[in-house]
């Protein structure tokens, strides 16, 4: 039973690590994304 635990305490705190994790890469990526995007529309 706790070894369980340990396990469902460690995949929650990967997920806290990816949750962060994706909200440091997303920002940026979603920002050049936005800003490509705008660089097209001026093109066309």
């Amino acid at each position: 039973m706790a070894a369980l635990s340990f396990c469902g305490s460690v995949s929650n705190i990967l997920g806290l690590y990816i949750n962060i994790g994706a909200g440091f890469l997303g920002s940026p990526l979603q920002y050049f994304l936005k800003r490509t995007g705008e660089n097209r529309q001026k093109e066309s």
